[in-house]
């Protein structure tokens, strides 16, 4: 949902989850969601063209952040540490309530996915960037919470999917018991909770649209004649 939200999605969380998970009239972006994220189907089709003994599916532990990286590395016989060592040069967290909230009334106002056309994508992935980017959110901001109905489906989707991967022959790295996991969460979920946003947020966002996400330090005097020798350098060198 939150993916789906940097691409104009004005629904909520609430509603998202009821059409993925519960509708037999799914939206396009449904649709869309169940093509890439039914596992089992994916594994298969994968499988079907360059064969199970080809195929290795990597399983994320959320619990160990660090994996991922070591799991590819071994994959593309990279040296240790290679790709982890890069971990942090494009940060990709979860926004939190307030910052999706903001964003969906963002694509209310402006009229979805179109009514971000007029704007350049500097202007609308900027923003989004500079907000998740830009910035690391309190800890005592609230997240996004998923109600427990929807925990439990999705629960029952996992194990099938599971059933499936360990029956297709396919090389597993990591622990596929971990995607059996029954999580827990709140009954119910309001999605009007998030009535208000942290400025530092909404700054980060702002930064980012109107730049690269970043608070631009004070200009220094030889930053500033090393600029003007660059500029100077280009003209001479278009003549």
């Amino acid at each position: 949902w939150q993916q789906i939200l940097k691409s104009g999605y004005e629904s909520t969380y609430a509603h998202w989850l009821t059409n993925v998970l519960t509708s037999t009239e799914l939206e396009p972006k449904a649709q869309v969601f169940w093509t890439r994220h039914r596992h089992d189907e994916v594994v298969t089709r994968w499988a079907g063209i360059v064969g199970s003994d080809r195929m290795t599916v990597v399983v994320v532990d959320d619990s160990d952040r660090e994996s991922i990286y070591a799991h590819f590395e071994q994959l593309l016989g990279m040296p240790a540490d290679a790709l982890l060592d890069q971990r942090n040069q494009h940060p990709n967290r979860s926004m939190t309530l307030a910052e999706a909230e903001f964003l969906r009334r963002l694509n209310v106002a402006v009229g979805g996915g179109r009514g971000w056309r007029p704007y350049t994508d500097v202007v609308h992935d900027g923003l989004i960037k500079g907000m998740v980017e830009g910035r690391a959110p309190a800890p005592d901001e609230a997240r996004l919470q998923t109600p427990q109905w929807a925990l439990d489906r999705a629960a029952e989707l996992a194990a099938t999917y599971v059933a499936a991967i360990e029956a297709s022959g396919v090389h597993v790295m990591g622990d596929l018991e971990l995607l059996r996991a029954h999580l827990t969460g709140p009954e119910s979920v309001d999605d009007g909770a998030a009535d208000s946003m942290v400025i530092d947020a909404a700054v980060a966002a702002m930064l980012g649209a109107l730049g690269d996400g970043t608070q631009k330090p004070d200009p220094t005097i030889p930053g500033l004649v090393r600029k003007r020798l660059g500029s100077i350098k280009a003209r001479a060198l278009r003549k």
